[in-house]
């Protein structure tokens, strides 16, 4: 092992944010966005979403914002970089590489793309594009420049809120499961899992 100093302060920042992550009441205590269905009028389905609680998710997504945020220490994609880079086992390269890509994955769901507005002017916004509005936008800044993105999206309710907040558990496993790598990797004990 050839890690730097600078290599072990970030992937021990990065075990410190997964922690976090895995002590978030969300995912200590397992919880999960739920989908009811049930026969409605005829030739309808009624569809009943339940959400996260909003303040629990806001402190999971403030540990899972040290790992998504670029120039943080615990930045995902630089720990994977430097496991990839240390790692000598293929196997071990292999999952690195399929975390990296199951993250990008999350982010790139259409799943959780939002269409806001009205007829002529819909907007399309990506999956990583609204988890991005609403990091920067309403949870953690309120920058300017993405004030009539928000609004926009907003106005879409519940789907807005569902699409952070499954992108935010996706991102939270993956997390997690990198973590495991991480402590291997060091030969740390791996954090409880539920």
């Amino acid at each position: 092992m050839t890690l730097t100093p600078e290599d072990r302060q970030r992937l021990d920042a990065f075990r410190r944010a997964a922690s976090q992550v895995r002590n978030a009441s969300i995912i200590a205590q397992r919880q999960d966005i739920t989908i009811h269905s049930r026969p409605g009028d005829p030739g309808y389905v009624d569809v009943f979403v339940q959400l996260l609680h909003n303040e629990a998710f806001r402190s999971l997504a403030l540990a899972l914002r040290l790992v998504y945020q670029q120039g943080e220490p615990a930045h995902f994609y630089s720990v994977c970089n430097i496991l990839y880079r240390e790692v000598d086992s293929t196997p071990v390269k292999d999952r690195v590489a399929t975390l990296r890509a199951q993250y990008g994955d999350a982010l790139r769901d259409p799943a959780g793309q939002v269409l806001a507005g009205d007829p002529p002017n819909l907007s399309t916004f990506t999956t990583e594009e609204v988890f991005e509005h609403w990091l920067y936008g309403i949870a953690f800044h309120q920058d300017p420049d993405r004030q009539a993105s928000v609004a926009l999206l907003e106005s879409e309710g519940a789907h807005f809120q569902w699409s952070v907040q499954a992108t935010g558990l996706q991102l939270a496993g993956r997390t997690l499961d990198l973590d495991d790598v991480v402590a291997d990797f060091l030969g740390q004990p791996r954090l409880p899992r539920i």
